[in-house]
């Protein structure tokens, strides 16, 4: 039975890589909608990349052996251009390149989607379901958060999984708007955040938590209700949220510490993305990722954060997939480590009031456990993906899937 998902994302090179590997199992994920949001890079040049990613399926092909052609376009919603709250927008072009695509829609237009600006400004008339269906994919009315809200209501609860490989933008706009509706979500899934490694963004911060941290955190609040851990940031109507959420949203993380360890190496790689249209032009745009971490590793390889989501979904109910359940908590005013994921580690009892005199009265009850870390169950119930069948088994499935090889040494 197939799996409905939405994908949320912000089109760079391993948001695309994702986006290939989804679409290759067209037997198991129906793909309900695809929302755009900013982060990579601009939200108009995530909009090009997506709308060239589907240009690209339709006249090159995918080589896996799970891929038929689809009869039907992709919906797009375009999304937040910028955080939900903050006003600095960020991106990660130094590393994805300036249009998120390793400057390819320059050197190589042939595969850029031909009407993508057009179909971002909304500037010319309605396309035909033909015109459509050439293209890949077809620009829907409402603004993404809207859509996302609009499939939650009109299908079963139960039945749609969120995969957000970008910042949560959307997603937490979704679940202020409309957070009964938010809640018939069966499960949402996130690549972003760091737990007990170093961040990408900073020493202490993942690029989509650094991107918009207060729309992480209003996500990872919707995990529990009550829910003590309510962020206190201005722009929220939190009663609202507490009030209208009428059941704990189920929210996977896949965080750098779990996708790092999952990497694709280039021997690999070379063996395997060859022989196909695909193939050649999906190696125009991942050379610079094996530049750029073969300075941290000794061994180039690409890391596809984002398409470990996908793997995820595909296999959630494979007990060979760990999670732990953490009150995470995401960091949205510190100077130097906003978007850094925060968790109790202490080892130690929490104090108790002391009876002796001299002591009774020595401290508030309110500073015996600031920030209410101690009152479990009752804070942010994020599960963590913590194990996987391995990296070894993440490489030939995922070769083997986009390019119809698994060429493993």
């Amino acid at each position: 039975m197939q799996k409905k998902i939405i994908i949320d994302t912000d089109p760079g090179v391993d948001d695309i890589l994702a986006l290939l590997f989804t679409l290759s199992h067209p037997a198991e994920l129906d793909v309900q909608l695809v929302s755009l949001s900013f982060g990579n890079v601009s939200l108009k040049n995530c909009f090009r990349n997506a709308a060239t990613v589907f240009h690209a399926l339709n006249t090159l092909g995918l080589p896996g052996p799970h891929a038929v052609p689809r009869t039907s376009p992709i919906n797009l919603a375009i999304g937040h251009d910028k955080p939900l709250l903050a006003a600095d927008v960020v991106d990660a072009s130094q590393f994805h390149g300036a249009d998120g695509l390793g400057g390819t829609h320059e050197t190589h237009p042939q595969y850029t989607a031909q009407r993508w600006l057009q179909d971002f400004e909304r500037s010319s008339p309605p396309t035909t379901a033909v015109d459509d269906l050439r293209k890949g994919y077809t620009v829907l009315p409402r603004e993404a958060s809207e859509e996302i809200l609009h499939l939650l209501r009109t299908n079963e609860p139960d039945t749609i999984t969120i995969v957000a490989i970008g910042p949560l933008s959307n997603i937490a706009k979704a679940a202020l708007l409309d957070p009964e509706t938010f809640s018939r979500v069966k499960e949402v899934v996130v690549m972003g955040g760091v737990v007990e490694q170093n961040g990408n963004a900073t020493p202490f911060s993942e690029f989509n938590a650094f991107a918009d941290p207060e729309a992480a955190a209003v996500v990872f609040a919707t995990t529990n209700v009550p829910n003590v851990a309510t962020p206190s940031f201005p722009g929220v109507d939190w009663a609202f949220l507490k009030q209208q959420l009428k059941r704990a949203v189920k929210v996977t993380l896949l965080p750098l510490d779990i996708t790092r360890a999952h990497p694709i190496y280039e021997k690999e790689w070379k063996a395997n993305c060859t022989g196909s249209p695909l193939a050649e032009w999906v190696n125009l745009f991942t050379p610079r990722s094996f530049r750029l971490l073969h300075a941290t590793d000794e061994e180039k390889c690409i890391v596809i954060h984002d398409a470990l989501c996908i793997w995820y979904v595909l296999n959630s109910e494979n007990s060979a997939f760990g999670v732990d359940t953490l009150d995470l908590r995401m960091e949205t005013t510190g100077e130097w480590t906003r978007g850094m994921c925060c968790v109790d580690h202490r080892k130690t009892p929490p104090p108790v009031v002391d009876s002796q005199p001299g002591y009774a009265n020595a401290s508030s009850n309110k500073w015996l456990d600031p920030g209410a870390w101690r009152d479990i169950g009752r804070g942010n119930q994020v599960r963590v993906l913590t194990r996987t069948p391995g990296q070894e088994e993440w490489a030939k499935v995922f070769l083997r899937d986009v390019f119809g090889t698994a060429r493993i040494a």
